[in-house]
């Protein structure tokens, strides 16, 4: 009886101590970060001239990958599929261009520079689904009382229903504040419309 009772005492100890030693480890730090299927794609395009294209806008040349443009774009891919390794764009500025670019390699744009609005014009312009979806969050994200009727005006010109469906619900939400705005004032009846009927729904207005 006493064997039995120190094996299930050590077995208990022994058991105990390795729950415990689970806390001593922990997951080392790496400095470096893992490079993404992307970074690693952009550098071998970076080393083959062959992949690589100029983009003319205003002056400038900007550099740019065939494959990541011809992916991202059906524009651009319908422009390059005759092997040209350059185009010239004259509808946008460089600043622009470059931007979009920049999302295109990167899937990200550092800083919009307060165009988030000609950058989604550019992505819908050049038939970039993914950049259109990426600048209306930025668009969003800086929406206020005094620009919300015109990017609402915006996403409705450009037909894009999300963003629509955000700022129509953002100017029911402060609509008292949006209404003594001069551009609620320049809304069409269309645009209007259902708006007064989503106020009269929720009693916002009698």
């Amino acid at each position: 009886m006493d064997t039995v009772e120190i094996v299930v005492k050590a077995f208990y100890h022994i058991a105990n101590e390795s729950k415990k030693s689970t806390f001593l480890f922990s997951s080392p730090n790496f400095e470096n970060k893992p490079s993404t299927l992307g970074e690693d794609l952009l550098k071998l395009f970076e080393k083959d001239s062959d992949s690589k294209f100029i983009i003319e806008c205003a002056g400038e040349e900007i550099t740019a990958y065939k494959s990541v443009m011809q992916a991202r774009s059906e524009k651009f891919n319908q422009l390059l599929s005759n092997g040209t390794d350059r185009l010239r764009i004259t509808d946008f500025s460089s600043k622009i261009v470059k931007k979009a670019v920049e999302f295109c390699n990167n899937e990200t744009i550092v800083d919009f520079e307060a165009e988030e609005t000609n950058i989604f014009t550019f992505a819908y312009t050049y038939k970039i689904p993914s950049l259109m979806t990426y600048s209306s969050k930025n668009i969003i994200d800086n929406a206020n009382i005094e620009n919300a009727v015109v990017r609402f005006k915006f996403a409705h010109f450009y037909r894009f229903e999300p963003l629509k469906k955000w700022f129509f619900e953002y100017i029911i939400q402060n609509f008292v504040e949006i209404s003594k705005t001069s551009a609620f004032k320049s809304l069409d009846a269309d645009l209007y419309k259902p708006i007064l009927e989503e106020l009269l729904n929720q009693k916002k207005i009698i």
